[in-house]
């Protein structure tokens, strides 16, 4: 469960810098 919370927390911010840019 500890794994699936890294992987979203360092697709989060990807996701808010990619909403961002457009």
């Amino acid at each position: 469960m500890k794994t699936v919370f890294i992987l979203i927390s360092m697709l989060f911010p990807v996701a808010v810098m990619a909403q961002k840019s457009v």
